[in-house]
């Protein structure tokens, strides 16, 4: 009996092939799964050193906003304001760069939505380039004010704050911060709107490290609102 051996040949051939295919994809799985191993181990060693910024009011009473009915404020208007303090309960020094916020109705993904570009204008804090970087030592603080200017009344707003930071090697975090505050029923005085903080202001705080490609994203989305803090994260080398 004749052997084909184009047929052997053929058949040895695509098997070979089928046992190559398994083996790279046993091969990619193994990378993923090494990448990931990475990933984790790359995440505790930086927990063991992190800076971590903690926002909390300077002080713990149902009136901590300061509300003001300016003559310069609109009808209908008003002006709000609280004083916080941002406390480094982290390992490492913390190096603040500083702090963009917005004013909602409604509560939303304000993070997300700014670093894809999809927040229109933000409140900011007025330092220029050159005096950011700020650094915290673990346990120490700063105090920031924020302040929402010919404010529509509302019954509830939703106060959003990103504050970013860096820790001593340059990698990029940020404290997510929310205070939902209600206000109570308003009345007009001499033609101007009046009224008074509702007593449990709800607070809560997210924690974020960016990759790079998060970084790039949120510096350009900070440049289109005018941000000097965009000019602070490409100063460094």
């Amino acid at each position: 009996m004749k052997c084909n051996w184009e047929k052997w040949n053929a058949i040895a051939t695509i098997i070979m092939a089928v046992g190559g295919l398994i083996g790279l994809y046993y091969l990619i799985s193994e990378f993923g799964e090494l990448r990931k191993s990475n990933e984790i181990a790359l995440s505790t060693v930086r927990q063991s050193y992190r800076p971590l910024a903690i926002i909390r009011f300077t002080h713990q009473r149902p009136d901590l906003a300061v509300i003001n009915h300016s003559d310069l404020t609109p009808t209908g208007h008003f002006d709000f304001g609280y004083t916080e303090q941002i406390v480094n309960k982290g390992l490492g020094v913390l190096i603040y760069l500083g702090y963009v916020s917005y004013l909602s109705k409604s509560e939303l993904d304000f993070r997300s939505l700014l670093i894809d570009d999809k927040i229109p204008s933000v409140s900011q804090d007025s330092a220029p380039a050159y005096a950011r970087r700020r650094p915290i030592a673990p346990g120490e603080t700063l105090t920031v004010f924020t302040i929402w200017e010919d404010v529509p009344f509302s019954p509830q707003y939703f106060a959003y704050s990103l504050h970013l930071y860096e820790d001593q090697d340059g990698g990029l975090y940020d404290t997510e911060h929310l205070n939902a505050v209600g206000f109570e029923n308003p009345f007009s005085e001499k033609g101007k709107i009046r009224t008074i903080l509702e007593p449990g202001t709800a607070v809560r705080e997210t924690y974020h490290y960016y990759t790079n490609e998060e970084k790039v994203k949120l510096i350009k989305s900070l440049k289109k609102l005018n941000s000097s803090i965009a000019d602070a994260l490409t100063l460094r080398k």
